[in-house]
Formats: structure tokens, C-alpha cells, sequence
């Protein structure tokens, strides 16, 4: 016991000195059907137990992209991967203000001004829809044309495998943006978010704003791993220009200009949050 405390207190100064963020009394649940804890913040680590499905853990602190727990199997300081889990505790960090977000559905179904038929699309810009869409279209100041109305969707059932998602897009880390492109010698953001949701049978078209016509609205507070968060443009706010994939924790992983590379981004940065509009779960 009092190496377990000895170990415990050396591990909270070194990870204090070295400017590592502990959480506030966070748990995660696995969400795979089984997952490995690893020995390092490493996915090539060595795996020191493997835990299973509706395991809860208590988290000590994040660390890159892993939860570190201490691990009362083993006895030992081990290592999650964010896919591998899912935050019990978790609505958008209290510092982060979402500004321009739909509004949740009420009573009286009221779908404010994002209102669309998803069921019915058109032809926009040489991209072929499913079927004719008959909502209202802008024109953005780069010529495209957008939807300016979207819909809850309410009766779309999820499918996609969340964890997934990000296992599929972890995948591109690093590769630069290249607009237009699908592939790890570059990619766009719809285009990650394109190639991560045909990888689980869904087509979608790549163009972030009609992507957004697609799966079920999901409120900032109930965001899921796996969910797609969508951005306003700079120039044209009602087009949506940007789309990321979230990953836990108020973070998300897209291929962005700015950072001219696939990487992963919190909501909370100033650019995000005021940027923000909505999230789609497909």
C-alpha cells in the first residue's frame, strides 16, 4: 500500500511538472468490445490486462490522445485510448460558448430557421443527390451553392460504429490538406469525413454543407464519439464550409486549412466556438 501511495505521489509531481491536465472526477465506460490497457500513452505499447466492454474506469488525467487510469486489476498506472471509451460525465466544458446553434427541438416542433425536407434534394454544382431537393439554395461567395435550411431529422436511425469513426480518421493524422482530395497523399474535410462513413457502408456526397442535409441533429450537450460537427463560413455565415468528426472531451479530429493537416482541434478554440453550428450522428 504505501509503495502503491509512494508511486501514485511521484507519478502527480512528475506529470505536474510536466504540465500534463488532470480532470475533474471524469469516468469512462469501454465501448469496444474489448480493449487493452496500455503500459504507455503509445497504441504500440505493451498491453498490460484487457479490459471489456462496460468497464468503468476513473480518470486520472488525459494525456495526448489517451485516458490515464490507475488500474485497481492490476495495480498499476495504465493507459486508455480516447477510442476506446466514452466519457460517462459529459456536456460542452462550462468555458466553451457555443454561439449560432440550432435550437433543440420543442414541443411544439418548431424547427427555427434550419428547417429542410432531408428526404428531397437536387442537383448542385455537377454533384449528383439521391433525389431532387427542394429546399431553399444560397450562393456562397466562392460560387458554390448551399442549402439554407436543415432539418432534426428526428426519424434517422444511427449506424454508424463511433469509435470507428475516429479509428478510421486517427488513421490520416498528419496527411496535408488538399482540397478535393480523398487520400492519405492529401484530403479536405468532407473528404475524411466522406471516406470514414463509406468505410461503414454510408455514401455521402463531399461538400460539408450538403453532408449536413444527412443523419440525425445532435444538441452540443449530448455529442458523441463518431458524431460530424459542422462551421459556419467566414464570409457566407448560413454556409456551412467546415465539418470534423468528434472525438471525446470537447475535441474533434478534421482536415483543416489552418492547420494544413489532418489534426485534431478542441471546440473551445476561439475560431471553433464561434464558428460552430451543429452536429449530425449518421
Amino acid at each position: 500500500m504505501k509503495t502503491a501511495i509512494k508511486t501514485g505521489l511521484l507519478l502527480a509531481f512528475w506529470l505536474a511538472l510536466t504540465g500534463y491536465s488532470f480532470s475533474d472526477e471524469l469516468q469512462v465506460r469501454i465501448r469496444l468490445s474489448e480493449a487493452g490497457l496500455l503500459k504507455e500513452a503509445d497504441e504500440d505499447s505493451d498491453v498490460v490486462r484487457t479490459a471489456l466492454e462496460g468497464d468503468v474506469f476513473t480518470v486520472l488525467m488525459r494525456y495526448r490522445d489517451f485516458y490515464l487510469v490507475n488500474d485497481e486489476e492490476s495495480h498499476a498506472f495504465l493507459y486508455i485510448p480516447f477510442f476506446a471509451a466514452e466519457e460517462l460525465v459529459f456536456g460542452v466544458p462550462e468555458h466553451v460558448t457555443i454561439e449560432g446553434q440550432m435550437a433543440a427541438p420543442s414541443v411544439s416542433e418548431d424547427l427555427s430557421s434550419w428547417q429542410v425536407i432531408p428526404e428531397k434534394y437536387r442537383h448542385t454544382d455537377g454533384i449528383d443527390l439521391k433525389s431532387e431537393y427542394s429546399g431553399e439554395m444560397g450562393t456562397a461567395h466562392n460560387g458554390k451553392s448551399y442549402p439554407k435550411e436543415y432539418s432534426y431529422n428526428r426519424e434517422y436511425q444511427p449506424q454508424v460504429d463511433g469509435a470507428q469513426m475516429v479509428r478510421d480518421a486517427r488513421r490520416f493524422l498528419g496527411v496535408k490538406y488538399v482540397l478535393g482530395g480523398t487520400t492519405e497523399k492529401g484530403i479536405d474535410c468532407s473528404g475524411l469525413t466522406r471516406v470514414c462513413l463509406a468505410n461503414q457502408g454510408i455514401e455521402v456526397v463531399h461538400r460539408a454543407s450538403l453532408q449536413a442535409l444527412e443523419g440525425r441533429y445532435v444538441n452540443a450537450s449530448d455529442l458523441q464519439t463518431g458524431d460530424l460537427v459542422f462551421f459556419r463560413d467566414d464570409v457566407t455565415p448560413r454556409y456551412l464550409s467546415h465539418v470534423g468528426i468528434y472525438i471525446s472531451g470537447g475535441r474533434f479530429i478534421h482536415a483543416g486549412q489552418s492547420n494544413g493537416k489532418v489534426a485534431i482541434n478542441s471546440l473551445s478554440d476561439e475560431y471553433f466556438k464561434n464558428h460552430y453550428a451543429f452536429a449530425r450522428r449518421f
